[in-house]
């Protein structure tokens, strides 16, 4: 609002030594000087007008984040535009009298923050960058005390702590400006919903591609995917395990993804990245980990790792417990909600029909359908848990009319199974309804395992002369 006044001031000076010029007359900055720019005690308006302007800023920034789903920081600039006209329009008698005076004291006043303002974001800018900075960073993270849940210090996860993939992941900014590297970049949830429909309406499918590295992760970009999605089971997949570690919680999850921000930070620049949240985490503070994966150029949010897919099964000793407690399945929904009401894409996966029709009625953004472990490679899902890609397809299309009527606006994809390869996705494209693929071991694990067999094969063949 500092350079709003600024502007305006400058706009009606401008004005008036035109108005002069055309008239033949000089100006010397008083002629309109004069009368009183103090007002007495019965002119000065009622307590309801004096907080109408709050009123109008606060209420204006809920229905415009909350109903419109706008940007948080759009609707508090039209708020506060807003309550701005509605001041000017109350007091234009007042103004009127004295409008050159009342204008350049305005900003006057306005400069000062606004200086001021300014001096202490570039001030922090270069405090950040210190080595003394980041060492005290390091030594409160390792307290693990107090709110700041997400410094816990937790049993190594692949060799790093969780206080080091943490205070890791908040030294990426620092790192990126001094090397010159690149820097993961946010896409706002309505732009990326708007691009990944308009793919669809031009009849191609969205493609999204888990990463469990920063390799794999720029090779995904260079590619051209739509979205990379980061979450802990890539790096257990790209470690030679079975994704279904990632699932098993011998490692914290949410450190986990942490770490991967930190590999992806020079690794991606353009390509919107999803990042694996365990919404059940109970020693985390999830809306203030919301915050930081956006605030680190997070684009969204998807359920990785998850008790969902296993306590939905019958006969699970998860089930009934999960559920009451609010954990699995019902925490991610919550997830979801929390997500909606921020303005956070989520990317969510469902185990099954009814999971996919809450979470479209959350108001989940993407669904994709897991029909189960990947097949295929040298660490795949095994025995009669993979479904035929008949009954995948089935499955697929069966959710799709479900997630459809309930959100028409959902996007929904499907992921797992028999689904490992471009021929198995054509078949599901060309026998079910649905908007594109999550590959994760189907584009990282099971190419990267073919082409290192090929290329070894190439230099085993060779001979030397």
């Amino acid at each position: 609002m500092s350079l709003v006044c600024v502007v305006m001031v400058t706009i009606y000076v401008e004005a008036l030594i035109r108005a002069c010029r055309k008239d033949g007359r000089g100006w010397d900055g008083t002629a309109e000087q004069t009368g009183e720019t103090e007002f007495k005690e019965e002119e000065l308006p009622g307590v309801l007008a004096a907080i109408l302007p709050v009123v109008i800023v606060v209420v204006g920034c809920i229905v415009l984040i909350n109903v419109f789903k706008i940007d948080s920081m759009i609707s508090i600039v039209a708020a506060q535009s807003v309550a701005t006209v509605v001041i000017l329009v109350m007091n234009w008698k007042r103004i009127k009298q004295n409008k050159l005076k009342l204008l350049t004291e305005g900003a006057h006043a306005a400069l000062v923050p606004l200086v001021g303002s300014s001096l202490v974001v570039g001030f922090a800018g270069v405090v950040a960058d210190t080595a003394a900075y980041n060492a005290l960073i390091g030594w409160v993270s390792k307290q693990g005390a107090g709110h700041v849940r997400r410094f816990r210090i937790r049993p190594p996860a692949h060799g790093k702590s969780n206080h080091q993939c943490s205070v890791a992941a908040g030294n990426i900014e620092a790192g990126k400006r001094k090397s010159g590297g690149g820097s993961m970049k946010r896409v706002m949830r309505k732009e990326l919903a708007e691009r990944l429909h308009q793919k669809v309406k031009s009849g191609r499918p969205v493609i999204l591609a888990g990463a469990g590295c920063g390799i794999a992760a720029k090779a995904e970009e260079s590619a051209g995917v739509d979205v990379i999605m980061a979450y802990n089971t890539g790096i257990y997949r790209m470690d030679g395990h079975v994704s279904l570690m990632g699932y098993r919680y011998y490692s914290d999850g949410n450190a986990d993804t942490l770490r991967l921000m930190g590999e992806f930070a020079k690794a991606v620049r353009e390509t919107p990245v999803m990042a694996g949240v365990c919404a059940e985490d109970p020693a985390r503070d999830m809306e203030g980990y919301l915050h930081q994966l956006m605030e680190l150029g997070c684009s969204g949010v998807t359920n990785v790792p998850s008790i969902a897919g296993a306590a939905g099964k019958p006969g699970s000793v998860f089930g009934a417990s999960a559920e009451a407690y609010g954990l699995g399945a019902a925490a991610e929904r919550e997830l979801v909600r929390k997500c909606d009401r921020e303005n956070i894409f989520t990317a969510m996966y469902a185990y099954d029909t009814e999971e996919i029709r809450r979470l479209a009625s959350a108001g989940a953004d993407l669904l994709s359908v897991h029909v189960g472990g990947t097949a295929g490679g040298s660490t795949g899902s095994l025995g009669e848990e993979v479904l035929s890609l008949e009954a995948a397809a089935e499955m697929t299309n069966r959710c799709y009319e479900i997630a459809i009527k309930e959100n028409p606006d959902v996007l929904l994809v499907t992921h797992g199974g028999p689904f490992e390869s471009p021929d198995a996705m054509a078949y599901c494209f060309s026998h079910a309804r649905c908007h594109g693929y999550i590959g994760a071991s189907g584009v990282e694990r099971i190419p990267v395992e073919k082409e290192l067999r090929e290329v070894f094969r190439s230099y085993q063949a060779l001979h030397l002369s």
